[in-house]
């Protein structure tokens, strides 16, 4: 039976490769702990922030009236602003849950810290890190994978023919 307090956020380091001072060796290496966020903490910090109302800025010539533009450029702009100000508060919650302090008085203003502060791929990729775990867990694709398969060893090269214990199945009826 799974223990389920097992899969609850983790806070895991990552290491983050600045290539700013070159490449390879010259590359500097820093290392942050991040709180991963739990389902609800996820959609908790979303819900921070209000998408845009779509203006009714579109022409139907059959009714002669206004009706909502998806495509409007100023609210996709302010759409994707939304999104931006999510990903950073998010980022900015996960890195003061693994322990390292943001300047600011609260989630909003560490984020808006770490937004004018932090090179943008540094921050992208964690906001990226960040959206796979929440998309697929830390678990990996493969390691998922072999949890469906039949119970057998470690490195076994017959994985896929392991024998499966049919004793229990009963005959169709018939």
């Amino acid at each position: 039976m799974t223990d389920l307090t097992a899969l609850k956020p983790k806070t895991v380091a990552l290491e983050v490769v600045n290539t700013a001072y070159g490449v390879g060796e010259a590359a500097r290496t820093e290392t942050v702990e991040i709180r991963t966020l739990s389902y609800h903490r996820w959609h908790e910090i979303g819900a921070m922030v209000t998408d845009p109302v779509m203006p009714e800025t579109r022409f139907n010539a059959l009714t002669r009236s206004k009706e909502p533009n998806p495509d409007d450029p100023d609210y996709r702009r302010e759409l994707f602003a939304a999104q931006v100000k999510r990903d950073a508060l998010r980022a900015a919650d996960a890195i003061e849950g693994g322990g390292t302090p943001i300047p600011g008085d609260d989630l909003e203003d560490k984020a808006a810290w770490l937004a004018d502060n932090l090179d943008a791929g540094v921050l992208n990729a964690l906001i990226i890190f960040l959206r796979r775990v929440a998309e697929r867990g830390l678990a990996q694709i493969s390691a998922r994978a072999d949890s469906f398969q039949p119970v057998r060893a470690a490195g076994d090269p017959d994985a896929g023919t392991a024998p499966v214990d049919d004793d229990d199945v009963a005959e169709p009826a018939g």
